[in-house]
């Protein structure tokens, strides 16, 4: 009965987790075809990991899309604990490594969080 229960929830999850990345990659197409350009700001931390994953393998426009993480924990990029890292490894592969990526881990300890808002709110405002 736990091995059923347990399958149930992982394929429950996966459905998921494939719905998920098929709202987002609407809602990236979307802006695509509205802006010409689209901006994703990722969560930290290993749950989204399948996601990413699932994500990276959709085909859309990735060359016109700006990825960066919406946190970072300030340690160097190679770093199990980078979220930069993990956005490298689980979505900047397949067809997603097109997108342009923007690390917030300057080397210098502190994000540049000034610097990649500017960078993916541009295409907006460059009308």
């Amino acid at each position: 009965m736990a091995v059923a229960a347990l399958n149930a929830a992982r394929a429950d999850r996966e459905a998921l987790v494939l719905q998920l990345a098929q709202d987002i990659a609407g809602r990236l197409r979307q802006a695509l075809r509205s802006d010409g350009r689209a901006t994703l700001c990722l969560p930290g931390g290993s749950t989204p990991a399948p996601l990413f994953s699932q994500l990276s393998e959709l085909q859309l426009e990735w060359d016109r899309v700006i990825v960066f993480p919406g946190d970072e924990r300030c340690v160097p990029p190679a770093d199990a604990r980078s979220n930069a890292r993990l956005v490298r490894h689980q979505l900047m592969q397949g067809p997603a490594a097109a997108a342009q990526f923007i690390d917030l881990f300057t080397g210098t300890g502190t994000p540049n969080l000034i610097l990649a808002i500017g960078i993916a709110a541009a295409p907006r405002f460059a009308r």
